[in-house]
């Protein structure tokens, strides 16, 4: 189940990159065209410095959040199996960790 939930984070998370590129994408659409409106000329090559910046800036982004994804679930998986070798320690943790958030929001 948290492993269920971190996936889904990791997912909106992916997500919410995407839409930020996208973002991105469309800011510097919008500042090519501010720029071919103000009569450069060497626009052309400002507008392909801005697509290559903007590629770069997406592939960075797209990598990153493969790794993070991947970090993700290995670290479900290493979770996942310390669960299934420790059963009785995770249950005494979990119960712990609840103690103290308990006492915690008691004040």
């Amino acid at each position: 189940m948290a492993a269920n939930n971190r996936r889904a984070s990791h997912d909106t998370d992916a997500d919410e990159l995407a839409r930020q590129i996208k973002q991105i994408q469309s800011d510097f659409a919008s500042l090519a065209e501010t720029l071919k409106s103000i009569g450069l000329d060497r626009i052309g090559d400002v507008s392909e410095a801005f697509s290559d910046a903007v590629e770069q800036a997406s592939d960075a982004v797209h990598d990153s959040t493969a790794e993070a994804r991947e970090r993700g679930e290995n670290l479900a998986a290493d979770v996942r199996d310390a669960i299934t070798r420790n059963p009785f320690r995770t249950i005494l943790v979990a119960f712990g960790v609840g103690y103290l958030l308990a006492r915690l929001t008691r004040r």
